[in-house]
């Protein structure tokens, strides 16, 4: 279990580096671990989701622009944005009287005892 974790965590991190990064194949072995942790750092604290929803087409040298001062700000703003355009719920009141009759639904027989006794009621 803990493995089949481990491998779609690390999916999540190649995903986000071949997402950000504008050309992640020159990326050499020690680039690859640093941009792997930094994007560990970010999932951690913004999650996948809105990582990978928020920010299209959007390419960097390298994702450590996130730990910046602006791209920290950047992201604030993303959060903010992602804040208030939540749709609210109308409050729905129920009224005492009723405003039409019951409708009485039969539902259709699942099994032969229920086949055998529909309709007896």
């Amino acid at each position: 279990m803990k493995l089949e974790l481990k491998k779609s965590l690390a999916k999540d991190y190649r995903y986000l580096i071949n997402k950000f990064i504008k050309d992640p194949k020159v990326l050499k072995p020690a680039d690859w671990a640093r941009e792997t942790k930094i994007a560990k750092q970010l999932i951690a604290k913004h999650g996948f989701d809105f990582l990978t929803l928020h920010f299209n087409n959007f390419k960097l040298n390298s994702l450590a622009w996130f730990l910046s001062k602006d791209g920290s700000s950047r992201l604030i703003l993303e959060k903010v944005k992602q804040k208030t355009l939540t749709f609210s719920q109308e409050k729905v009141t129920i009224e005492e009287e009723k405003i039409g009759e019951d409708v009485i639904v039969l539902s259709k027989p699942k099994s032969i005892k229920q086949f055998i006794s529909y309709g007896k009621k």
